[in-house]
């Protein structure tokens, strides 16, 4: 009787020592057992103590073979950071560029609604043809880039007329913006400057052959032909921004003096003036 307590305090032990799982059931620790009985036998030494030197060793091993928690959650949180949705590493300049100038830009605000709403409030009173989708990349790149959201700053003031928004920053993005009814917009702002160039040097090349052509019969074929609402003011930024960049086609601008008058006059008026609009 006091052999089968002891056997059964041993079996207890056991279990416990070894971290018996009931799902594996007793198959792993019963060879212990076995051999321990047999070696209590041998050697003369008492059952208990031999199952128990058996059990911590097999406890050990086990730990050994288990994963170290702080390990493998070091592993996770490593990974979480390194990749993104799409399964690629995280520019850590791009991150750097989104918390920069661009997200607290003077002058508008940081939350993406808001800023939504002014360049979808300007697209509606000005008639820009900006789609949903366009807004947004425009909105998406005013935390990229300092230029796009500075053209959402001025989308912020009061204009007098349409000409007085070219004159004011990137004449050659707002004129491209006016005259095309259906627009290309990237929120890198340096792919969208050569959107803007490759658009007016399509229609140029295709257009402006002749220097005896006048500006209004190249404003009137362009127009007619690419569904674009060019006019002397946009036609004139355009030709000027080709002509920065290397372009310059043939083109009289004999009736034009006015009309590069007033765009010089109003870069002068207002390029100290700037009336923000109170937010709504």
């Amino acid at each position: 009787m006091f052999q089968f307590v002891c056997f059964c305090i041993c079996i207890a032990i056991i279990k416990k020592i070894a971290g018996f799982d009931p799902k594996q059931g007793w198959g792993p620790i019963l060879p212990f057992l076995f051999v321990g009985l047999l070696l209590s036998g041998f050697i003369g030494l008492s059952p208990l103590f031999v199952l128990i030197l058996i059990g911590l060793l097999f406890s050990r091993s086990s730990e050994e073979k288990k994963p170290k928690k702080s390990d493998s959650r070091k592993k996770t949180d490593t990974a979480a950071r390194n990749a993104s949705p799409a399964g690629k590493r995280t520019s850590s300049k791009r991150s750097t560029s989104q918390t920069g100038g661009a997200a607290s830009y003077p002058g508008i605000p940081s939350a993406s609604k808001k800023r939504r709403k002014i360049v979808a409030d300007f697209n509606e009173t000005h008639g820009l043809n900006l789609t949903e989708d366009e807004i947004d990349r425009i909105v998406e790149g005013s935390y990229l880039s300092a230029d796009w959201a500075e053209e959402i700053r001025d989308m912020t003031e009061d204009y007098e007329t349409i000409s007085a928004w070219y004159a004011n920053g990137t004449s050659w993005l707002k004129a491209y913006l006016s005259a095309f009814q259906m627009q290309s917009i990237s929120s890198d702002f340096q792919v969208q400057e050569q959107i803007v160039f490759d658009s007016f040097d399509r229609v140029f090349s295709d257009i402006c052959r002749s220097p005896e052509q006048t500006v209004e019969e190249a404003v009137e074929r362009i127009n007619r032909k690419y569904l674009t609402r060019f006019n002397e003011t946009t036609f004139t930024i355009a030709y000027r921004f080709l002509e920065s960049k290397g372009k310059k086609y043939p083109i009289s601008f004999a009736p034009l003096y006015s009309v590069n008058e007033e765009i010089d006059d109003l870069l002068e008026k207002y390029s100290d003036r700037r009336t923000v609009r109170p937010m709504r």
